[in-house]
């Protein structure tokens, strides 16, 4: 497996906490949106214990492996099933130029004084030492978890990609055999757009991320043994989020990745 690049050297003192995969969601006092401003129409009794004068930040979360299950309802206006779902908070953007520790504070005087039913306040472990990190990183992956997420200490709130905000993830590696190209689109359609892939345990999957230009107009040859990383796979088999990574020139038959067993939390 490979990990993300730690674009920080030195992680002691950073804070962390468990990278969820539920769906990003903002709360303005009234309603949830998303990163592109499209609401979520969230039932009054799952938003009636928030705050109306706190915007929050977090992740409509429907637990560890219901990625596709949790987009499902949360896309569904007034769904009995986000009963099923509980909104993450870890930060508050009309806060932004106050410190991190700042507004977690605020956040969670919110959260002791009406705990809400439907809400999570996330907890940070201040970082001790790379192992620390990497202890906390295994445990959340044996449990089925995504990741962590570090935040800088004294940190404003940016609303962009930041420096300050580091995802931590581990990738899967394994082989699948190149079956087909298939075109790419618009402008790019005499190229290839993605690599159509078998894996060694016969399911079929696209791989277009990682590919370059050079790639693109000579795609690796059908039959060809090639290289991709994957954070996890889905409940149908499949690789989330392929990337490829080459032509695996040694080898003559696919191999698939080792993927871990998932604990319970208290063997972890």
């Amino acid at each position: 497996m490979l990990i993300q690049c730690l674009k920080t050297q030195n992680p002691v003192g950073w804070w962390i906490s468990e990278k969820l995969d539920g769906v990003r969601a903002f709360w303005n006092g009234r309603c949830f949106y998303s990163r592109l401003g499209n609401a979520f129409y969230a039932p009054e009794w799952f938003t009636k214990d928030l705050p109306r004068d706190i915007h929050l930040d977090g992740e409509l979360f429907g637990g560890r492996g219901e990625f596709q299950s949790t987009v499902s309802i949360v896309k569904t206006a007034e769904s009995p099933k986000w009963k099923d779902i509980k909104y993450y908070v870890f930060d508050s953007p009309h806060m932004g130029k106050e410190v991190f520790e700042k507004r977690m504070q605020t956040i969670k005087e919110y959260f002791e004084a009406h705990q809400p039913e439907y809400a999570v306040f996330v907890e940070q472990t201040k970082c001790k030492s790379k192992d620390h990190l990497e202890e906390k990183l295994t445990r959340i992956l044996n449990i089925g978890g995504e990741g962590l997420m570090i935040r800088q200490p004294g940190s404003v709130y940016e609303a962009c990609r930041s420096k300050t905000l580091l995802k931590i993830k581990k990738f899967y590696d394994a082989e699948a055999i190149v079956i087909g190209h298939e075109k790419g689109k618009g402008a790019n359609q005499s190229r290839c757009g993605a690599l159509r892939c078998q894996m060694a345990c016969g399911k079929e999957f696209s791989v277009g991320s990682g590919l370059t230009n050079k790639d693109r107009n000579n795609p690796p040859k059908i039959g060809s043994i090639i290289t991709y990383k994957f954070q996890e796979l889905s409940k149908g088999g499949s690789p989330r989020f392929p990337t490829y990574v080459g032509i695996c020139i040694d080898k003559t038959e696919p191999k698939d990745a080792d993927i871990r067993e998932v604990m319970d939390e208290d063997e972890a």
